[in-house]
């Protein structure tokens, strides 16, 4: 209120706020929070009570340097905004970047052997030693990995992708793909193998996704459970193909990222785009959805934790001792969404809506619209919670009870996380664009979190 009635005042007599009135208002209200966490230190604990102290600090040196400079330029440092908000982010989520950004890029030995396209490896070996295509290729792969290696590859705190390589055996690579914030493949880890074969770059690249659960789980309609994976520049998919000139293993890779690991996974069958608004298409939509959420926890979060991919368990050690309180987070609040569309799915199969057991033509493969169905969802609603279950018991062997206030403080804690990461990516300091195509869990039926009332 008192900054308001400064910039009103401001305002009044024609002229902007400077920033020194601006700090000198502000600084004052650090001081009155800083007495107020001091009485409560034992409580909140003593990393925030530093926190803050340096953002007084911080505030006290931007606004004695605004006071030092000449009239009509604002003084202190450029960024000073971006400097708190890095304060206010998560410890254990700088260092989960700054060491993360360390490990996008390694070079393995024996990485070969047990790779998804060893035979193709094999059968290419002599040909290479004679084939005037194999100059080429190797020119064209020295030059993109030595970019990748020297920071293209994208890792950021909502999604990442890292790749391992063989010196002895070259295009045979590894990649690692932590599934993109605000979809069902959130904080996955999904791993495939890649093979640059004797014509490359004139042909594409070959893929295999392994994170499949030995071959039992379909994450997406452009995902298979033999690991194979539609995507036009790979020629698996219709729309615009490979391009020597132009396509590079990059592109590959966050294409990947983007157009297949995305928000609503049931649009990617095609024609099912079509579909979109029509209300029990939307449901469909949502159901699969929460079976990809499923198979995340139980297969690309929890499996992987237990026995992570050998060439990237340094990025899944990282991934466990400083993402925890994230993943956990994510299952709370998963696990409590489940349970309460699994009400509603409950209240469906006694109510009995279409008994007649009608197939819905839109139905991802072939679901019914009956009681039966709903009780198999309900099943994977289930699944979800013990899956959640376990998934705590491996990062947390020592869980306090969790209630609805504390996932509320969960989704609040990643929603706030989320907020400060966008400013500190934008260039002006301004919230990021969402990413093309995407849309803000408009799938989630999420009621506000509120505590309800229970006769427990």
């Amino acid at each position: 209120e008192s900054m308001q009635g400064k910039g009103g005042s401001a305002g009044g007599g024609g002229g902007g706020a400077k920033k020194s009135d601006v700090l000198a208002g502000v600084l004052p209200l650090i001081r009155t929070v800083c007495d107020h966490v001091r009485q409560v230190e034992a409580e909140l604990g003593a990393p925030l009570v530093r926190e803050l102290r340096e953002a007084h600090r911080r505030y006290a040196r931007s606004m004695a340097a605004a006071r030092a400079a000449p009239d009509g330029k604002d003084g202190g440092s450029p960024d000073a905004g971006d400097e708190i908000v890095a304060l206010q982010m998560d410890p254990d989520l700088r260092r989960y970047l700054k060491e993360m950004r360390n490990l996008r890029f390694a070079s393995i030995e024996g990485l070969a052997e047990g790779h998804s396209f060893k035979h193709a490896f094999d059968a290419d070996r002599k040909a290479r030693s004679s084939d005037s295509r194999a100059i080429k290729r190797m020119k064209r792969i020295s030059a993109e990995l030595s970019s990748l290696a020297a920071g293209d590859l994208p890792v950021e705190a909502g999604s990442a992708i890292f790749l391992r390589s063989d010196e002895e055996a070259v295009g045979m690579l590894k990649a690692l793909i932590i599934g993109p914030e605000e979809t069902p493949y959130e904080n996955g880890l999904f791993e495939f193998d890649i093979y640059l074969p004797l014509d490359y770059p004139q042909a594409p690249p070959r893929v295999k996704l392994l994170t499949t659960g030995g071959g039992k789980v379909r994450f997406n309609p452009n995902l298979y459970k033999c690991g194979k994976v539609c995507l036009s520049l790979l020629g698996t998919w219709e729309g615009p193909g490979w391009d020597p000139g132009k396509s590079t293993l990059l592109q590959v890779l966050v294409s990947i990222q983007s157009l297949i690991f995305v928000n609503r996974p049931y649009f990617n069958e095609p024609g099912f785009e079509n579909s979109m608004g029509n209300p029990r298409t939307e449901r469909e939509a949502l159901l699969y959805s929460y079976r990809v959420r499923r198979d995340t926890l139980r297969v690309a979060i929890h499996a992987q934790l237990q026995a992570p991919p050998q060439a990237f368990a340094d990025v899944v050690a990282v991934y466990r001792r400083l993402k925890r309180r994230a993943v956990l987070d994510q299952g709370r609040i998963w696990r409590i969404e489940a349970h309460r569309f699994k009400r509603e799915l409950a209240k469906e199969e006694a109510k009995g809506r279409d008994g007649d057991k009608r197939r819905d033509r839109y139905s991802f493969g072939g679901g019914w619209h009956s009681a039966a169905y709903a009780k198999r969802n309900t099943a994977c609603h289930d699944e979800i919670a013990a899956t959640c279950a376990a998934l705590e018991q491996e990062l947390d062997p020592n869980p306090k009870v969790v209630s609805l206030e504390d996932v509320a403080d969960a989704e609040a804690r990643r929603e706030r996380r989320r907020a400060l990461l966008r400013a500190l990516n934008s260039s002006d300091g301004a919230a990021a664009a969402p990413r093309a195509g995407a849309t803000t869990r408009a799938w989630s039926l999420r009621p506000a979190l509120r505590p309800e009332r229970s006769s427990r």
